[in-house]
């Protein structure tokens, strides 16, 4: 399942972790590349992520404080009981 995320801080953090699929990335027309933004633009062409230029209104729609930005990602891979156990179990230091 597919979500949207939004904003320079949570598109990057996602970018960073690689724990969920970026599939695109739009970005508004006539936004300054520089900062964060432009890590962002420097990691997706990296990971090889298509990146679109989209009139703000269309980003709009999404969340009216979107920083410009907005990514279509993977839904994001939580850990069960178990798995969060057994990577306990494993990095014990008294057991």
């Amino acid at each position: 399942m597919k979500e949207l995320i939004y904003s320079r801080n949570a598109v990057y953090e996602a970018l960073r972790a690689k724990r969920r699929q970026v599939f695109s990335i739009e970005i508004a027309e006539g936004v300054q590349e520089k900062g964060r933004l432009a890590d962002v633009l420097k990691m997706a062409q990296q990971q090889k992520i298509r990146v679109s230029r989209v009139p703000r209104p269309k980003l709009d729609k999404v969340h009216q404080n979107n920083q410009g930005i907005v990514a279509e990602v993977d839904q994001y891979p939580y850990s069960d009981v178990i798995e969060i156990l057994e990577r306990a179990k494993g990095n014990c230091l008294l057991c």
